[in-house]
C-alpha cells in the first residue's frame, strides 16, 4: 500500500515541484469547511466480529478502524450500522461517505471506488473435530451441508455440488447446534464469523476445515469519484501502519479472529493469524476457566448434546408435519413427514417462501395468522391447503407458537380426508333433515297448488257460461302466475339447501340462514301450534362459511326444540314456544345466533355429551344422534362456538362466530311475536 502512495506522490512530481508542493498543502487550505463535517462510515449491524451492535452501540474491528481513521485526519468520525442492503445505498445517495467492508468487482466498481485492502474474508466447511481428517471439501455428494438461504454458500453448493443435500440454517449458531448434533455432516460459513459465533456459545469441539473454500480481499468504499477522500482514507491506513495503531487493533481484535492486512501480506499473515488464534482461544480458555469450571461445561453440553437427541428423534418420528419457520416467509427445517404428506424433498421446500405452496385463495387468510404470530398470538387449529409435489392439494390443520424473536415452532396435521368425510357427513346430514320435514314441505306446496286448481275451475266455469271478460281473464292467471312462483321458491330453496356446498367460504348474512331455515319448518310448527318469536338484528354483518351449512344448523336446533317441546307438552299444555334471535357484539367482532325453546330443557348428566356423534336422547328411530355432532363441526370449521345450557323452562343453544371486519350492513328489521308463518 505504501509503494502505491509513493507511485502516486513520484507521478506528481514528475509533472513538477510545484505541482507536488500545491498538492501538499492543499489540505491545509481547505481544512475549513471539509474537516467540520463528520465522515460518516456506513456497516453492516449484524457481521460480527468486523461490524455488529453490543448495547445498541456499533461495535467491531471496523468501528475502531474507522475511528483510527478518524483520528489521523482530524475528522470527526460517525458510525451508522444498518441493514448491508440500506448501508450500500446510504452512500450511493449520498448520506453515508464510506463503506466499511467491501469487495471488488466489476460490477461494483462502475458505482464505487474502493481504498487499499483492509480485512480478508473467507469461508470455510466446518466440521466436528474428529472429522477434520476424512472429511473432503471437494466431495460434497450425499453429504448434508448447512447454509443460510441467501449468499455466496447458497450459490456455491447448487453450481459445484449439486448432489450434496441442503439444509438451510436459520444463522450460524443453529447449524453448529445442528452439526454437534449430527443432523448435518457440515456447515459452510464466513470463516472468521464462524469461529466468534463459536466462541460466543462456547463450543470447541467444532472447527473449520483447512483450506478455506474461498478467500476475498475487503476493501473499504467511496461513491464512485469522491477520489479526495479515498486519498485521505489510504494516506491515513498507511500513517496508521507506521505508528503502530494498526498493530493495536489488531492485537484487540485478534481474539475474535479479525486480520487487518496489508495487500502484499495477505497470504502470509492469514495462516499465522489462524494459528494465533487457536492458540490464544486455547490459553485464554485455560486461564478463565479452572478445571471444575471445565468439566461443569463439559457436563452441560453433555446434557444438552443428550436433550438435542431426544428432540431430533421426537422430531423424526412423529407423524405429523414439524417444522421451523421464520417470519419473513421462510421454512428453515422441516421434519421427513413433508416428503410422505406432500411429496417435497427438503431441499425443494425449505428455504423456499411458503407462500409458493399455498393455495392462493388461502394466502391472504395465512399472512393475517403470521401477522398475529408476530404480535405474540398462538395459532390453534388453522386451516389451510398445501400444494403438493403432483400439483394436488392437501388440507392442512396447524397448531403454532408465537413468534420466538423471528422464529416460529408449527405442527400441521393432514384432515383432508376428514374433511371429505365431514362433507359427505353433513350432506347426509342434510338430506335426512329434509326428508324428515317432507310433511310439511308437501303442504306448503299443496297451497299454492290449491289456488291455482280453484283459480282454474273458477275461470272454465265462467267459460262455459260464456261470461268471461278479459279483466277477469287477466286477475285470475295473476293470481296462477303468482302461485307458481311461491311454489317455484320453495322448491329452488329446497334444491339450494340439500346441494353439495363449495369448498371455499363465502361472505353472507346469518339473518337470511335464520329466515330460510324458518321458511322451511313454518308449516310444521304451526301444525303443532308452537309459536316463534324472532329477535334479529337491524345492522348485522357478514360471516364467512357456506350459507347453506349454517341454515342447517339452524335447521337442526329448531326441529330438536320442536321435538322437546312435543315431547314434554301435555294435553292441557299451553302452545310451546321458540326464541330465536341474531345479534352483533360490535366491538367483540363476534356475531351470536341464539335458539331458546319452552321443551323442559336437557338433563345436567347429558349436556357434557351433547355434541358427541351418535348420541342421542330421543327414541328408538326417532333421530341419528348426528344432528348435533354435525352442527358442532359446521360451527367450529367456521371459527365459531356452539353451547348448550338450560334457560327458564328449556334449552338454550348459543352459537358464536367471528364478524367480518366491513362496515355493519343495513337489512330489514324482523323482530316480533307471533306464530310461525304469521
Amino acid at each position: 500500500m505504501l509503494g502505491s502512495v509513493r507511485s502516486r506522490l513520484a507521478a506528481i512530481w514528475q509533472r513538477g515541484p510545484f505541482c507536488l508542493a500545491f498538492v501538499l498543502l492543499a489540505p491545509f487550505g481547505q481544512a475549513g469547511a471539509a474537516e467540520d463535517r463528520p465522515i460518516v462510515f456506513a456497516g453492516d449491524r449484524d457481521y460480527p466480529p468486523y461490524e455488529f451492535r453490543e448495547d445498541g452501540k456499533p461495535v467491531g474491528a471496523s468501528a475502531d478502524l474507522a475511528k483510527a481513521i478518524g483520528d489521523v485526519l482530524g475528522r470527526p468520525v460517525e458510525l451508522r450500522w444498518m441493514k448491508w442492503s440500506e448501508a450500500q445505498k446510504s452512500v450511493l445517495d449520498g448520506t453515508s461517505d464510506v463503506l466499511t467492508v467491501f469487495g471488488k468487482n466489476e460490477q461494483r466498481e462502475k458505482l464505487y471506488d474502493f481504498s487499499e485492502p483492509t480485512f480478508e474474508v473467507s469461508f470455510s466447511l466446518f466440521v466436528r473435530s474428529g472429522d477434520v481428517g476424512g472429511f473432503d471439501p471437494r466431495q460434497l455428494s450425499g453429504r448434508r451441508i448447512g447454509i443460510t438461504p441467501a449468499g455466496w454458500p447458497k450459490t456455491y453448493v447448487e453450481s459445484d455440488h449439486p448432489q450434496a443435500v441442503v439444509v438451510f440454517i436459520d444463522n450460524y449458531e443453529d447449524g453448529f447446534r445442528r452439526l454437534l448434533r449430527g443432523s448435518v455432516d457440515a456447515v459452510i460459513a464466513n470463516t472468521w464469523t464462524g469461529y466468534f459465533t463459536l466462541r460466543e456459545i462456547g463450543i470447541s469441539s467444532i472447527v473449520a476445515v483447512p483450506e478455506p473454500l474461498k478467500r476475498v480481499v475487503a476493501r473499504m468504499a467511496v461513491r464512485k469519484g469522491n477520489q479526495e477522500l479515498l486519498t485521505q482514507i489510504d494516506e491515513a491506513l498507511v500513517r496508521l501502519k507506521s505508528t503502530g495503531e494498526f498493530d493495536r487493533i489488531i492485537d484487540k481484535w485478534s481474539g475474535r479472529q479479525v486480520v487487518l492486512i496489508e495487500q502484499r501480506r495477505v497470504w502470509k499473515i492469514y495462516g499465522a493469524a489462524v494459528l494465533a488464534l487457536v492458540t490464544l482461544i486455547s490459553l485464554s480458555f485455560a486461564v478463565y476457566v479452572g478445571r471444575s469450571k471445565r468439566i461443569a461445561l463439559s457436563r452441560e453440553i453433555a446434557e444438552r448434546e443428550r436433550a438435542e437427541e431426544e428432540l431430533t428423534l421426537f422430531f423424526n418420528v412423529s407423524s405429523d408435519l414439524i417444522c421451523v419457520a421464520n417470519t419473513d416467509g421462510y421454512f428453515t427445517r422441516v421434519n421427513p413427514v413433508c416428503k410422505q404428506m406432500l411429496g417435497w424433498q427438503d431441499s425443494e421446500f425449505v428455504g423456499k417462501p411458503f407462500v409458493d405452496f399455498i393455495h392462493p385463495e388461502d394466502v391472504d387468510t395465512t399472512l393475517q395468522v403470521i401477522e398475529r404470530q408476530r404480535n405474540g398470538e398462538p395459532v390453534k387449529a388453522f386451516v389451510n391447503r398445501y400444494r403438493c409435489k403432483d400439483g394436488s392439494y392437501r388440507w392442512l390443520e396447524w397448531v403454532a407458537t408465537p413468534a420466538i424473536g423471528k422464529t416460529v415452532f408449527a405442527i400441521a396435521r393432514d384432515i383432508t380426508e376428514r374433511r371429505h368425510t365431514q362433507a359427505q357427513l353433513i350432506q347426509s346430514s342434510k338430506l335426512a333433515t329434509l326428508g324428515e320435514m317432507a310433511t310439511g314441505i308437501a303442504h306448503e306446496l299443496n297451497q299454492p297448488l290449491s289456488v291455482i286448481r280453484m283459480a282454474a275451475d273458477s275461470t272454465l266455469e265462467r267459460l262455459e257460461d260464456g261470461d268471461v271478460g278479459s279483466e277477469y281473464l287477466r286477475r285470475k292467471l295473476d293470481r296462477i302466475n303468482a302461485q307458481i312462483e311461491r311454489a317455484v321458491g320453495i322448491i329452488d330453496h329446497m334444491r339450494i339447501f340439500g346441494r353439495v356446498a363449495e369448498e371455499k367460504p363465502q361472505a353472507f348474512d346469518p339473518r337470511k340462514a335464520v329466515e330460510g331455515a324458518l321458511s322451511l319448518v313454518t308449516q310444521q310448527l304451526r301444525l303443532r301450534s308452537i309459536e316463534v318469536e324472532t329477535a334479529l338484528a337491524e345492522r348485522c354483518r357478514s360471516v364467512s362459511g357456506h350459507g347453506a351449512q349454517l341454515e342447517q344448523v339452524v335447521l337442526n336446533l329448531l326441529t330438536n326444540a320442536r321435538d322437546a317441546i312435543g315431547s314434554n307438552r301435555d294435553s292441557s299444555a299451553d302452545a310451546g314456544k321458540i326464541i330465536i334471535g341474531v345479534e352483533d357484539l360490535g366491538s367483540e367482532n363476534k356475531l351470536r345466533l341464539t335458539v331458546e325453546d319452552t321443551g323442559g330443557g336437557i338433563p345436567e348428566d347429558v349436556i357434557p355429551r351433547i355434541f358427541e356423534p351418535f348420541y342421542t336422547t330421543k327414541e328408538v328411530g326417532q333421530g341419528t344422534g348426528l344432528g348435533l355432532s354435525v352442527s358442532y363441526g359446521i360451527v367450529r370449521d367456521m371459527g365459531g362456538t356452539i353451547e348448550a345450557a338450560n334457560a327458564d323452562g328449556g334449552a338454550r343453544f348459543t352459537v358464536t362466530l367471528p364478524a367480518l371486519e366491513d362496515d355493519k350492513k343495513s337489512g330489514p328489521k324482523s323482530k316480533g311475536s307471533g306464530r310461525a308463518g304469521e
